[in-house]
């Protein structure tokens, strides 16, 4: 189990902690997009840097471990949407929303933005045509690459064509979840090295075993 993890706090220039995380990497450090419009308001208003200083309160953890010590910092800053403290976080901590609180106000907006959409057509295209100048480029770019099902006609792959190896153990599983549950491991981590973004998760690789029909 990798122990690359830790647990950190942003602190504004008053001395306050304001957010919690935990993380690997350069997550500690990351800004933009990565992070919640709460974050980026108290940032942008009481960090004249436009970045907060960074305190690490625990490094060499497993992801479990840091799950559990977020949600104890979490717990002991307390929340700002809670009124128990002064964290802009807008969970509990840990994996996954847990503990989010979704506003009326939220919720409202949300369904009007999504009835105001002029096409009902589902899929993220939402049935526009890509311009013929991109098809082309794509193709290009495509030139030579291994296709993802391996010359296997789309509807005629196997049930267990996507079953998945893990190189280091040889063990075969029937899918993501079951690997991640044996392995105790983050899916999404495992579906990340299968696609070529990361190499390992947890000192584990994997690759896809297509097994004989």
């Amino acid at each position: 189990m990798s122990n690359d993890f830790y647990v950190y706090c942003h602190v504004d220039d008053n001395g306050t902690a304001y957010y919690v995380g935990a993380g690997s990497g350069d997550r500690a450090s990351q800004r933009g997009q990565r992070r919640s419009e709460a974050w980026r308001c108290h940032t942008q208003q009481f960090c004249k840097s436009g970045f907060p200083k960074v305190v690490f309160y625990k490094e060499n953890l497993t992801r479990e471990e840091s799950f559990k010590f977020e949600k104890k910092c979490i717990r002991k800053f307390g929340r700002m949407d809670l009124e128990t403290g002064t964290l802009v976080n807008k969970t509990q901590g840990g994996k996954g929303s847990t503990g989010r609180i979704i506003t009326e106000e939220f919720r409202n907006k949300t369904s009007v933005s999504a009835k105001s959409r002029p096409c009902l057509v589902s899929g993220w295209n939402r049935g526009l045509k890509t311009p013929k100048i991109i098809r082309n480029k794509l193709s290009k770019a495509h030139i030579g690459q291994n296709p993802w099902n391996k010359g296997i006609k789309t509807g005629h792959i196997p049930a267990n064509r996507r079953s998945i190896r893990c190189n280091e153990t040889n063990e075969i599983f029937t899918s993501v979840r079951e690997a991640a549950e044996k392995l105790n491991l983050d899916r999404a981590l495992i579906s990340h090295v299968l696609s070529g973004a990361r190499k390992h998760t947890g000192n584990y690789s994997f690759s896809y075993e297509r097994n004989a029909e």
